[in-house]
């Protein structure tokens, strides 16, 4: 592949419509960042419209971020719509996940968003919005349930629950797994995909 055909910062490989010649990870981090040679994609991000995540300043949702008062350096909490983004989780081709906090409810979720945010396409939205149905219409104990579904700000997201403790890829990266612990978890994932 040339380097024509791939993002300049990270070297995935770019759509031919990529805007501004990165691909959606590295041009989402350009926004967060508050890049200014973004500044005419991603707007102002200090504005209502923008990104701007530190203490103090408009939050996603345009609304003032308190200062929590601590004595220590204030942490990063970035506010989107009823949702307060603690922490990422996962990243994946299409999606970017964190650990938030819904404010109404005061409650952990883990809230899914479309990796290239307001720049997704057509069909990225559609996939989003079909992996999100097809979860919410399922109800088994192995399978994290879906609480909302929506767009705030032309970023699509949705909310599920929350499970706390490694994933499977982090726990097969400590080597294989005994025979009858591997045997339970195919059984579990079998009954929850039944």
């Amino acid at each position: 592949m040339s380097d024509e055909t791939n993002c300049p910062r990270c070297g995935s490989p770019l759509a031919a419509e990529a805007p501004k010649g990165l691909c959606p990870a590295c041009l989402l981090r350009a926004c967060l960042a508050g890049s200014d040679e973004t500044a005419d994609v991603c707007g102002d991000p200090s504005g209502p419209e923008g990104m701007s995540f530190i203490l103090g300043s408009a939050g996603l949702d345009g609304e003032p971020v308190a200062d929590p008062g601590r004595d220590a350096a204030p942490e990063l909490i970035r506010h989107f719509g009823d949702y307060e983004l603690v922490e990422e989780i996962a990243r994946g081709g299409m999606g970017i996940v964190y650990r938030a906090r819904q404010v109404s409810l005061n409650r952990t979720v883990a809230l899914k968003m479309i990796l290239a945010g307001q720049l997704a396409s057509d069909v990225e939205v559609r996939r989003f919005h079909t992996e999100a149905e097809a979860a919410a219409n399922l109800d088994h104990p192995g399978i994290v349930p879906i609480f909302e579904v929506g767009e705030h700000l032309g970023r699509h997201y949705f909310a599920m629950g929350y499970i706390e403790g490694r994933s499977l890829a982090q726990t097969l990266g400590d080597g294989p797994l005994p025979q009858r612990a591997a045997a339970e978890i195919v059984l579990k994932v079998a009954e929850a995909v039944e």
